[in-house]
């Protein structure tokens, strides 16, 4: 009996190699998918930290937001003077007028002028003689009693003109000057008219009653703005009293301001009486009054009424010029990074209120210049935290201290670089988002390669 055949066993193909292959393939696709993901979550995270930390910089001082002060239609006190304006220098324009250019005798106020000139041409320990015109006392005339002959400096002929209105000391001055009285009438005219003055014409120092010595408001108070700019003249016309020492041929001299004497003139910082009579009267000042700079006049009008009317007007500059409110006590003036702390940005304000005049009322003659100082949390409100300066048509007016305006705690590691709380929220849930994503990734390869074995 023939046994049976066993079938011939065939040997199973040999798919190592193949599933080799696959299991590369699955591995690189994976692969691919964590490199693409992992990149997906540098640039989120590059993102946030590039938005909140470059795309929101501390802001700076907005000359738009500076509030628009004072009204040129503003009210104004009634005044008796027949002629009167208020000039302010920083605008280079006048803020009030009444009959400005009325021609009306300047009398006394004219020694302005000459003790301008004479500060300017003379040395002021200079030695003159007194000539026998200058010593010629005028009629009912106010003098310092020079005599012909006696020598004194300019100094004290310059405080005899200006406090006790000698006509004698402003014509020596003239002398000095010029040698003469009327050609130094001829430069002080020459000078009004540089100044901008066409209604002016002087013909001698001291300011005596002539047809042809005449002014107006206005180009009085050209005059008085700028003459008022020397500082020596200012500290002369500002000083009560003082002693002309004395000379070879008088004994020392006290002289007392008329123009300081009795009521006081706010905000004053230069100026000078004139008058004829009790109802004739005339007052010239320079003033500084919360950054505004400028001239008050009034002529022809009662002596005893001159600086009241000058007062009320002086009273209400502020509410008249038209100017800008720089910075308000407790403003915001600017921004500033905070490092460690729960809030990367604070807002700074101003430690005082500041008022600014540009010329021709131009918000870009303001300048606001910034230094802050580097804050870091925790930070109470209140902290000093750097400095500010104003600057007008490119001169410093004043400057400030910046403060904080809030309490900011201590933030997470991140706020070291300047960045929120927030900013570490949203970079840890990119973290967990692809923490999460890479664990799913994983066990999905996992899978892939089980079901391809």
């Amino acid at each position: 009996m023939q046994e049976p055949t066993t079938p011939e066993r065939r040997e199973a193909p040999d798919n190592t190699g193949q599933l080799k292959r696959k299991k590369k393939r699955v591995r690189r696709r994976y692969r691919r998918a964590r490199i693409l993901l992992t990149l997906l979550m540098l640039v989120a995270a590059s993102s946030v930290l590039i938005y909140m930390h470059d795309d929101q910089a501390p802001a700076d001082f907005d000359n738009a937001a500076m509030k628009e002060i004072g009204d040129p239609d503003a009210p104004v006190p009634k005044i008796g003077a027949d002629g009167a304006e208020v000039y302010c220098t920083n605008l280079e324009q006048p803020v009030y007028q009444k009959n400005a250019n009325k021609k009306i005798d300047p009398y006394s106020i004219t020694k302005i002028l000459t003790g301008y000139l004479a500060v300017e041409n003379l040395d002021l320990d200079k030695v003159v003689t007194i000539s026998e015109h200058a010593a010629t006392p005028l009629e009912n005339g106010t003098t310092i009693y020079l005599q012909a002959g006696e020598k004194i400096s300019v100094r004290d002929l310059l405080y005899g003109a200006m406090l006790e209105s000698g006509n004698d000391a402003a014509t020596a001055l003239a002398e000095a000057v010029s040698g003469s009285e009327e050609k130094f009438a001829e430069l002080m005219n020459k000078q009004a008219k540089e100044w901008g003055c066409e209604n002016t014409h002087f013909v001698n120092a001291n300011g005596w009653k002539n047809d042809d010595h005449y002014t107006t408001a206005h180009d009085m108070a050209l005059i008085t703005a700028r003459s008022f700019e020397n500082e020596d003249l200012r500290k002369i016309t500002m000083t009560e009293e003082y002693v002309i020492p004395p000379t070879n041929m008088s004994e020392a001299r006290t002289l007392v301001s008329h123009t300081l004497r009795g009521r006081k003139v706010d905000y004053m910082v230069g100026g000078k009486t004139g008058g004829w009579t009790s109802k004739d009267a005339s007052l010239a000042v320079a003033f500084s009054k919360n950054g505004i700079d400028g001239s008050a006049v009034v002529l022809r009008t009662k002596s005893k009424n001159r600086k009241k009317e000058i007062n009320k007007l002086i009273g209400v500059v502020q509410d008249i010029t038209p100017g800008y409110m720089v910075t308000e006590k407790g403003g915001e003036v600017c921004q500033a990074r905070v490092k460690g702390g729960k809030k990367f940005m604070t807002t700074l304000c101003a430690d005082n209120t500041i008022t600014a005049y540009p010329k021709g009322y131009e918000r870009s003659g303001i300048q606001v210049k910034l230094k802050r100082a580097d804050l870091e949390a925790p930070l109470k409100a209140g902290t000093e935290a750097g400095t500010y300066t104003v600057y007008v048509d490119g001169k410093k007016l004043k400057s400030g201290t910046l403060m904080t305006t809030e309490d900011i705690g201590k933030g997470s590691f991140l706020a070291n670089y300047f960045l929120p709380d927030r900013a570490a929220r949203l970079i840890g849930g990119i973290l967990l988002a692809w923490l999460a994503l890479m664990i799913i990734l994983i066990i999905a390869e996992v899978r892939a390669r089980k079901q391809r074995i």
